[in-house]
C-alpha cells in the first residue's frame, strides 16, 4: 500500500503505511521488505512532506545499515545543502524551534484535495466511526428470510442478519454457491477492464485516481448462472431486475480502491432546463 501510495505521488499516505511497516519490523515482525528499502520510501516520502530534519534522520539511520546506498548519500548531501540554506533565511532562533518542533513528531498535516469528508471516512475504516449502544444492539437480530413468503423461498430460506438499525443494514449468508463463486469469476476475467465514473461537467465516462479497479458486466445471455444470480436477488428483495444494472463484477486487487462517493439519485438539466432525476438506484446488493 505505501509503495502504491508513492508511486501516486501520494506521500501523505506513503509516510502512513510505512510508518506502520517501519513499526512492525522494529518489533521483530517477518517481513518481505527490508528495513533499508522502507527507510528509503519514507525518507525521501517526509522530505517531499517539507520535513527535511526528519527526513535526514531516516536517512542516516538508512546509511548504517547500508553504508553504500547510492541513492541515501546522495540525499544526504542535497538534505544537508537544503538545511544550510533553509538556516540562512531564518530571521529568529524561535523560528527555529517552531520548525524543529513540528517536524520532528512524524504527524503531518494531510493535504488538501476534493473529499473534505475523507478524515471521516478514515476513522471509519479504522473501526471509529459512531458506536454501537448496547440498548440499540438489542435490537439487531439473526432470522430466516423466506421474501414475505416468496414461493421460491418457503423451503429454503435465506440466513438474515441484521448489520446496522439506522440505515438499515442486513447481511445474508451462503447466497452464493462455491461453483457459482468461480463460474462467474471464470465469466468475468476475460472482460476485467480498468473501472470509469462518469465525468460531472462532459458526462463522458474516464478513469479516476479515487477508483483504482478493474470491472467487467455480465448479462443473462453470458450463462444461466447470471440468470440464477438475478433471479435470488429479485427473490430476497422483492424488487425485479428488468431495471436493474448489469451484474457487475470488480477487482481492486492490491492497493486498489474506491473513495466515498455519492451512488444515490441526483439531478441533472436535460435540453429543455428541467430537472431529471439519473441514477436511481434503489438498493445495491453486496456479494463478497
Amino acid at each position: 500500500m505505501g509503495k502504491t501510495a508513492y508511486s501516486d505521488g501520494d506521500y501523505y499516505h506513503t509516510v502512513l503505511w510505512m510508518q506502520q511497516a517501519l513499526k512492525q519490523h522494529d518489533s521483530g515482525e517477518e517481513a518481505t521488505i527490508s528495513k533499508v528499502e522502507i527507510l528509503d520510501y519514507l525518507g525521501y516520502a517526509v522530505f517531499q512532506l517539507g520535513d527535511i530534519l526528519r527526513a535526514m534522520e531516516l536517512t542516516r539511520r538508512l546509511i548504517s545499515l547500508d553504508p553504500s546506498h547510492e541513492r541515501a548519500g546522495g540525499n544526504m548531501r542535497y538534505f544537508e545543502m537544503l538545511l544550510e540554506k533553509e538556516k540562512e533565511h531564518q530571521v529568529s532562533n524561535e523560528t527555529s524551534d517552531a520548525t524543529e518542533a513540528t517536524t520532528q513528531s512524524g504527524v503531518y498535516e494531510r493535504p488538501q484535495d476534493y473529499l473534505p469528508e475523507r478524515d471521516i471516512y478514515e476513522a471509519l475504516c479504522r473501526g471509529e466511526g459512531v458506536k454501537m449502544t448496547p440498548r440499540r444492539q438489542k435490537r439487531l437480530f439473526c432470522r430466516y428470510h423466506n421474501g414475505n413468503r416468496n414461493p421460491n423461498l418457503i423451503i429454503a430460506p435465506f440466513k438474515e442478519e441484521d448489520e446496522w438499525d439506522s440505515p438499515h443494514i442486513v447481511r445474508y449468508y451462503d447466497v452464493l454457491s462455491d461453483e457459482e463463486i468461480e463460474k462467474i469469476k471464470e465469466l468475468a476475467k476475460p472482460k476485467l477492464a480498468r473501472a470509469t465514473v462518469r465525468d460531472p461537467k462532459t458526462g463522458v465516462l474516464t478513469t479516476a485516481s479515487y477508483r483504482v479497479s478493474k470491472s467487467s458486466w455480465l448479462e443473462e445471455e453470458d450463462d444461466p448462472v447470471v440468470t440464477k444470480v438475478n433471479n435470488r436477488m429479485e427473490h430476497i428483495t422483492g424488487l425485479t431486475a428488468k431495471t436493474a444494472e448489469l451484474l457487475q463484477v470488480a477487482n481492486y486487487g492490491m492497493g486498489g480502491q474506491y473513495e466515498p462517493h455519492f451512488d444515490f439519485s441526483r439531478f441533472d438539466l436535460g435540453d429543455d432546463s428541467v430537472p431529471k432525476l439519473i441514477d436511481k438506484f434503489t438498493l445495491s446488493p453486496t456479494m463478497y
